[in-house]
């Protein structure tokens, strides 16, 4: 396995709702794809680390609007929200498939209610295997979204390295 696919599967299973994707070669290459339309391009020009976590969101949004375009199984959609935990004041932004936010809501819907759901857990644990399938096949199918990955790869590792130049030699330790 080369280091540029290690990289695309380390990233692929970040922007796939943070599921670990299997080990595996990608089975169709750029070069063995045809060719698409070429990629709406952005620049990313940024003084500051929240310039940058805007710019990987926006790449991460591109993903999965292209994602669940592609996808023809409504259930393994991506679904990206923010929220706040109780007790703070600090959003996070939370992407998951549909069939594990419906789950969530069933499940907590059943408590309220008095009745039966499965947990949201075990529904995960169930489908997540055909989920991961699903989600390599669409990827390894469309080289824009493989470029999309790329570009969040390339994103996260400017914002690491930014991060490190601000933070050196502080009590941060990244």
């Amino acid at each position: 396995m080369t280091a540029r696919s290690s990289a695309f599967l380390r990233v692929a299973a970040m922007v796939a709702m943070s599921v670990l994707l299997p080990p595996v070669a990608m089975a169709a290459t750029e070069a063995s794809t045809p060719q698409v339309a070429q990629l709406d391009e952005f620049v990313v020009k940024a003084d500051h680390l929240w310039q940058l976590r805007k710019a990987m969101v926006e790449a991460e949004d591109r993903f999965y609007a292209r994602f669940n375009e592609l996808n023809t199984n409504d259930d393994f959609d991506v679904d990206c929200t923010r929220d706040t935990p109780l007790g703070t004041h600090i959003s996070r932004r939370r992407c998951q498939a549909h069939f594990y936010g419906q789950a969530l809501q069933q499940e907590v819907s059943a408590a309220l209610g008095g009745y039966y759901a499965p947990q949201a857990q075990l529904v995960y644990l169930e489908r997540v295997i055909d989920y991961r399938n699903n989600a390599l096949q669409v990827i390894n199918s469309d080289a824009q979204l493989r470029k999309l990955i790329r570009k969040r790869e390339d994103l996260g590792k400017l914002y690491s390295r930014r991060q490190k130049e601000i933070f050196k030699g502080r009590w941060i330790d990244w």
